[in-house]
């Protein structure tokens, strides 16, 4: 709201869909996906620590989305962009 100078919801969602600025909870829960690709295909021995507990972990944000592994950052972008 301060970097496009309203407190209008609307006018914010139609200067970030024109810019292509994903909500913040978007932006973090891509950034989950593309850190649990990476702990599940790591061969890291911290990593391989964690990687029983991450296909799980994004499991859940698929089943939110209604997505599989493939699509599951486009399906995030999209309801990104949905108001």
């Amino acid at each position: 709201m301060k970097v496009f100078c309203s407190r209008s919801h609307d006018v914010i969602n139609e200067c970030r869909a024109v810019f292509g600025i994903l909500p913040i909870k978007q932006q973090m829960q891509i950034q989950k996906v593309r850190f649990l690709h990476n702990v599940i295909d790591s061969d890291n021995t911290v990593c391989s620590l964690f990687v029983r507990d991450a296909p799980s972990d994004l499991l859940c944000l698929c089943n939110a989305y209604s997505a599989n592994e493939r699509n599951i950052i486009e399906r995030i972008i999209q309801t990104g962009f949905s108001f």
